[in-house]
């Protein structure tokens, strides 16, 4: 309890400092509030860092939300930001903006020019997030993209790909960046490949992901008998050489079309097993290939 106190004690503190620039922002024209930007890339290069350039470009964010979308982050809502750019867990409730909470440190982060991501559970959501929220970062000179389509039945190419993953922020979903992540591992040259590093990311409904994995570690067994017994009825398959056993509920068509590449593998099996939630790739790695070598259970990946 004390802890917490004093930690909130802190957070209020750079609270006021955000707050000390209100005025100035809402003095500052569009254009000289869109040159603030160039102003703060200029001073991460001189040597500042971004917990320097936090309060001031907090309030830049703040105003540009409240000209833009008509919403000014209320303090609480700073707060919130504050922590997600400490890379900590802030707890909102339905109905508090964490949408709006974003863009303040996803605006910060991006700054680097590393660029920085928010990670949905759904594409609706990121989807919506990027369309309600664009017109900010766009407005103060950033690019921005979605990893995901609404029609998920038209994959995006490499091409593609690689320049939405070079935009100063995304949005994306947890099983899009998942695959995105398989299939850059996967790739049999640089010029298959498309992510760059990660920088910074923000991960929304964090508390779903531990359910998702409670839920998922009470029916491990239970998969791992139903597995077991569908290698058992496959024959052909080198126990020896490491099997890879891959699962796409809502995407099959990244698995057929990047995974199952000729040469990669000695023997492929694609069935629909409903009771595996989904198409499943049976795979036999080739005993060279050591990164696909060890028994790796994938099958919930989607």
């Amino acid at each position: 309890m004390v802890k917490n106190f004093f930690h909130i004690q802190r957070l209020k503190k750079i609270l006021a400092k955000v707050k000390s620039f209100e005025k100035e922002m809402a003095s500052l024209s569009d254009l000289d509030l869109q040159k603030k930007t160039d102003e703060f890339k200029k001073r991460l290069a001189d040597g500042e860092n971004l917990d320097q350039l936090l309060p001031e470009a907090y309030s830049v964010v703040r105003e540009v939300d409240k000209r833009i979308l008509g919403l000014f982050p209320y303090d609480v809502q700073v707060m919130g930001a504050i922590v997600l750019h400490e890379g900590n867990i802030a707890e909102m409730a339905t109905g508090e903006g964490k949408t709006l909470t974003a863009t303040m440190p996803l605006y910060l982060n991006a700054l680097s020019g590393q660029g920085a991501m928010l990670v949905t559970p759904n594409s609706y959501l990121a989807l919506r997030d990027a369309k309600e929220m664009g017109p900010v970062y766009r407005f103060l000179g950033l690019t921005i993209e979605t990893a995901v389509r609404a029609d998920e039945s038209k994959p995006l190419e490499t091409k593609e790909k690689r320049r939405i993953y070079q935009a100063d922020i995304l949005y994306t979903t947890n099983s899009a960046l998942g695959f995105d992540y398989l299939i850059e591992n996967l790739a049999e040259n640089k010029k298959n490949q498309f992510l760059r590093e990660f920088n910074y990311v923000i991960i929304d409904e964090i508390d779903s992901i531990g359910k998702s994995r409670d839920s998922q570690m009470q029916s491990n067994d239970e998969r791992e008998q139903t597995l077991n017994q569908l290698l058992t009825e496959m024959d052909g398959f080198d126990t020896s050489k490491g099997i890879v056993i891959l699962g796409a509920t809502n995407r099959p068509e990244i698995l057929d079309k990047a995974l199952l590449r000729p040469g990669r593998f000695d023997r492929r099996v694609i069935v629909d097993r409903p009771d595996l939630k989904g198409r499943i790739a049976i795979l036999n790695v080739h005993s060279k290939d050591v990164k696909m070598s060890s028994n790796v259970n994938l099958e919930s990946i989607a």
